[in-house]
């Protein structure tokens, strides 16, 4: 999948979200009819899709990638003034990094709806258990299991989404976007195209 296509992710998550009652309720189904080649693969599915570090991640994705849709809306928009596009993306960057400085109000209502979706499945979000030496997870200390997740969980994610979009829009992508005001259609002051000039200084003929 193309990385910026983070509306196409989003959709996915939210899907799988809103289905997800119904999904279990058929694995249910497919794990109570008599043995077959079924049974196995419907207990293995069944099994993880209940484990409270799934609970979490859907609905820390859900979540946070519900952000990205203005970005993915404009990037794919044929008409769209990239000037505009770059101060939505700041602002998206602004949001999330605001929500990394207090992780808590977001994070608090993710583990309540995390509760209320395991709830649903007879589960409750718990702790994985600790090895002395793991090295295929995170296994930040915690006191319990609303901090676990949100220290191995739900900030690791976060960033990760802050790295991939700043990756993604470096301020190299961000001094070049501006050479579009040179559009008729988005025409802009001659000061906001001074940065695509200094960065296409020296393939710019002289005079």
């Amino acid at each position: 999948m193309c990385p910026t296509r983070w509306n196409e992710r989003y959709e996915s998550v939210q899907t799988f979200y809103s289905l997800y009652e119904s999904i279990i309720d058929l694995l249910d189904e497919v794990t109570a009819i008599r043995p077959s080649d079924s049974l196995a693969l419907g207990i293995n599915y069944h099994t993880a899709l209940i484990g409270s570090g799934f609970i979490i991640t859907l609905l820390t994705l859900n979540k946070l990638l519900s952000f990205t849709l203005i970005i993915s809306k404009n990037v794919k928009d044929k008409s769209i003034d990239l000037m505009h596009c770059k101060d939505a993306i700041e602002d998206i960057v602004f949001i999330l990094n605001e929500i990394r400085k207090d992780p808590d109000v977001e994070y608090d209502d993710i583990f309540e709806g995390a509760i209320e979706l395991a709830q649903y499945t007879d589960s409750r979000i718990d702790m994985p258990r600790i090895t002395k030496r793991q090295v295929h997870r995170n296994n930040v200390p915690a006191k319990d299991a609303k901090e676990h997740f949100k220290l191995n969980c739900f900030i690791p994610i976060l960033y990760y989404l802050i790295t991939s979009i700043t990756d993604r829009f470096s301020d190299h992508v961000k001094q070049a976007l501006t050479i579009s005001s040179l559009i008729p259609a988005y025409l802009k002051p001659f000061n906001e195209l001074i940065p695509s000039l200094q960065l296409y200084h020296d393939v710019l003929p002289d005079g």
